[in-house]
């Protein structure tokens, strides 16, 4: 990950939550990072290439600031081989009730291979 910094937090022990429909797993903690690298494998089950991989960045505290989030719709970037990519994190304001990209250029690189896709 790079930049993330999340609105109005301090702390910064992130992990990352993916979810693809009930499927979800979560990374480990990288504390006091604001550009953590994990280096981590798993799978999540595609039952539909419609379907949007949700992805959130957040602070180790269930209850911690979220420091940023995307939907990645899986059929823009499943393919054969596998695929590297940077997706750009919004983060929710409770301030202004907004949805919004922070200053900061918070980015979260995924790299995904497609398996027993037909």
């Amino acid at each position: 990950g790079r930049g993330l910094v999340g609105w109005g937090t301090e702390a910064r022990d992130p992990m990352v939550c993916l979810a693809l429909g009930d499927d979800r797993m979560e990374t480990s903690v990288r504390p006091g990072a604001e550009d953590p690298t994990w280096g981590e494998d798993g799978s999540l089950a595609i039952t539909d290439l419609q379907e949007q991989l949700e992805i959130i960045v957040r602070d180790k505290d269930s209850n911690g600031p979220m420091l940023g989030f995307y939907a990645l719709t899986l059929r823009r970037c499943v393919q054969d081989e596998p695929v590297d990519l940077w997706v750009p994190l919004l983060c929710y304001n409770a301030s202004s009730d907004t949805v919004e990209c922070p200053d900061a250029d918070s980015k979260l690189h995924l790299r995904l291979v497609a398996q027993g896709i037909t």
